[in-house]
């Protein structure tokens, strides 16, 4: 599967882009939302694993530009904040990591 990962906190995305190439996708990253908005399309990307808290661009704003844009490709929102994830699930993201999450838990989300 093409993995398309926005996450701004360096390291978090270099522990996210090894666990996800070591379960088998195909990843680019990005860590801001005009990044993200930028390449994914490009990529061909499956679905897209981004944090709600991206520089320039945050990933709900992120989310509902890329529907428009690159309909029927899921979208899923990661946040270490429960208020985030709950404003994100009212914003139509159903599928919300809360971080910390183990890499099992990222799996099943990518298995839909």
């Amino acid at each position: 599967m093409r993995v398309f990962l926005a996450e701004d906190d360096p390291q978090l995305r270099s522990l996210l882009l090894r666990s996800l190439k070591s379960m088998g996708h195909n990843v680019e990253a990005a860590g801001d939302g005009e990044d993200l908005l930028r390449r994914a399309a490009a990529f061909a990307t499956d679905v897209v694993l981004s944090d709600i808290d991206l520089p320039l661009c945050d990933g709900i704003k992120a989310g509902l530009q890329m529907r428009r844009e690159l309909p029927g490709v899921p979208f899923i929102l990661m946040t270490g904040d429960p208020e985030r994830a709950d404003k994100a699930r009212r914003s139509g993201f159903q599928v919300v990591l809360l971080k910390p999450f183990l890499p099992q838990e990222l799996q099943a989300v990518l298995s839909f």
